[in-house]
Parts: C-alpha cells; structure tokens; sequence
C-alpha cells in the first residue's frame, strides 16, 4: 500500500484467507490501482505485470495511453492464463478476480 493511502478495512477483511492477487479499480478510468496490491509469493499475476512493464517501454511513447502502474496491472490480469472472470463487488472500488492457480 503506498504511504498516501489510508485503508479502512485490512486486506483480510477486505479479500479474505484465500485470495491470492488484491487490487482495487482506480475510480475513474479501467484500470487497477497499483497503489493498493498484495500477493503471494511468486504470483503470476505480479511477474505478468513486471513483463507488462516492461512491454510498455518498447512501445513508441505516442501510443501509450493511461498511467503505467494502473495499466500495466490490469493488462496483466487479463492476460494471465486462467483468469476467466472480472466482476464488481457490492463495493464498485472491490475487483473479484478468479483465477485457476
């Protein structure tokens, strides 16, 4: 969590025991806030978004659209094997992922 956010809730209470990637939708934009995320230990979800990062810089800088962060996240997501569904929560701000880990 980056020092500029102030959580209400404590990532168990917000995701439970068993989820293995949390993040939250930025409030404007499709994209997942960087400033909020936890995972597991070797977490395909976080070694997708370092080579999304990645993937970003080879792009021709004109074609870059959004924030880095948020949309290196959200490319990542969904382009992890086996994540088959993205959904809002009763909280517009909670991302349920499901994925086959």
């Amino acid at each position: 969590v980056d020092v500029d956010v102030e959580m209400n809730l404590d990532f168990v209470s917000f995701a439970g025991l068993d989820a293995t990637f949390v993040s939250v939708w930025a409030d404007h934009q499709l994209e997942l806030l960087n400033a909020v995320i936890a995972s597991t230990p070797g977490n395909r979800i976080m070694a997708e978004t370092i080579n999304q990062l990645d993937q970003w810089y080879k792009q021709p800088q004109k074609s870059r659209t959004g924030h880095l962060g948020p949309v290196a996240t959200l490319r990542a997501v969904l382009s992890v094997p086996g994540c088959r569904q993205l959904k809002f929560q009763d909280s517009p701000a909670a991302l349920d992922t499901i994925c086959d880990t």
